[in-house]
């Protein structure tokens, strides 16, 4: 791993901060948060609570229900929405190809790149980013955090991903539709190599409310 290329290169970065998550099925306003709203004239003013996730901004904490709840909530506001955003990453062994030669053409480094990448544009635009990465060890997650100052730890995450074994993406995602709190985008990036197909488990997403989008 030492010397494998970075994920993402400084001159990536510059342009996936010009990029933002855009669902065309999931309400991103459901349940509002950090996403600043692009309505003007209109006042903001508080609207709910939300639990707390890794990167929000500490001012927004309400210490009075922490207090009553021993648990720390986030203020809403009106004029801001909140986005989910899920990656699965499949880091099965057939990832993992071609393993010898040029690195850069390996199947998995870009799929962690595309992982990373993604990743990165929802950190950047304050989005709540929830990555999983699956393989025969199981499934190795990250956050669900939001704000760029997640963006070092996320990427040492992704760095660290190793491809190795079978992922069963249908026990994988029927577990992921069971465990995940709330439904939002979800970008599944993988070769669809698995022994027990996916089509169940993607329907389960689908019904809980997920847009799925497979990264092939």
């Amino acid at each position: 791993m030492a010397d494998e290329p970075l994920l993402l290169e400084e001159s990536a970065r510059r342009k996936l901060d010009q990029l933002t998550f855009v669902p065309s099925k999931v309400r991103s306003g459901a349940i509002k948060g950090e996403r600043r709203s692009k309505k003007r004239g209109t006042s903001i003013e508080f609207a709910d609570y939300r639990d707390y996730a890794p990167g929000d901004d500490l001012r927004r904490l309400d210490w009075n229900v922490y207090a009553r709840l021993e648990r720390p909530y986030i203020k809403l506001l009106e004029d801001e929405e909140d986005l989910a955003v899920h990656l699965l990453l499949d880091a099965s062994a057939s990832m993992d190809w071609p393993n010898d030669g040029d690195i850069n053409l390996n199947k998995g480094l870009y799929a962690r790149r595309l992982f990373a990448g993604l990743g990165y544009v929802g950190l950047s635009n304050n989005d709540r980013v929830m990555m999983a990465a699956a393989n025969d060890q199981g499934v190795e997650y990250f956050g669900p955090s939001r704000g760029r100052g997640q963006g070092l730890a996320m990427l040492r995450y992704a760095h660290t991903i190793k491809a190795r074994g079978v992922t069963d993406l249908n026990v994988v995602l029927k577990d992921y539709a069971v465990r995940a709190s709330r439904p939002g985008m979800l970008f599944v990036i993988s070769d669809m190599f698995s022994p027990t197909g996916y089509m169940d488990g993607l329907n389960l997403l689908i019904g809980k409310g997920y847009e799925v989008t497979i990264l092939h």
